[in-house]
C-alpha cells in the first residue's frame, strides 16, 4: 500500500465514523454549525476552531463529542469555509489533542447558510429529548 492509498483509506474511515457518530444528531449539528457560522460573520478575518462555540470549555460531552466533526463538513464542502491550519484544543478534556483552525471564504454563502438554519429552528425549535445529547457536568 503507497502513502497516499493510506490516507485515502483512512480519510474514509473517518467519513464513516464521523457519520455514525452523528447520527440521530442532526438539531445538534445544525445548532453548532449556526453558531460557528455567526461566530465567523461577527469577525471574519479571523479563524477559528469548534472549541470557540463551546458554551463551557470546562464541560465534557458524555459521548465523547464525536458527532462534532460533522459541523463543519458542510460548510467545507459548500465552500463557505476551508481550513486555516492547526491549533491545540483550549477543552481540557481534549487533552492539548489539535483541532482544525477554519476561515470563512464565502461571506454570502455563509448568511445563506445561516438563514436555511434559521429557518430549521423554526420548525424544529425543540431539541429532540434523547439523553446522548446530554453533556455531562466539569469533572471535579
Amino acid at each position: 500500500m503507497t502513502p497516499t492509498e493510506g490516507r485515502e483509506r483512512g480519510e474514509k474511515r473517518a467519513a464513516r465514523g464521523i457519520k455514525a457518530a452523528a447520527y440521530g444528531r442532526a438539531w445538534d449539528v445544525a445548532r453548532d454549525e449556526l453558531r460557528l457560522l455567526e461566530t465567523m460573520l461577527r469577525n471574519p478575518d479571523v479563524s477559528v476552531t469548534t472549541d470557540d462555540i463551546v458554551d463551557n470549555l470546562a464541560k465534557k460531552f458524555a459521548d465523547g463529542g464525536n458527532w462534532r466533526a460533522s459541523v463543519v463538513k458542510r460548510p467545507q464542502a459548500a465552500g463557505i469555509i476551508a481550513t486555516d491550519g492547526v491549533t491545540k484544543s483550549a477543552r481540557p478534556s481534549r487533552h492539548g489533542g489539535y483541532t482544525t483552525r477554519w476561515k470563512l471564504t464565502d461571506t454570502s454563502g455563509a448568511e445563506r447558510r445561516c438563514d436555511d438554519l434559521r429557518e430549521y429552528f423554526r420548525s424544529n425549535p425543540n431539541r429532540p429529548d434523547d439523553p446522548a445529547n446530554e453533556i455531562s457536568p466539569p469533572a471535579v
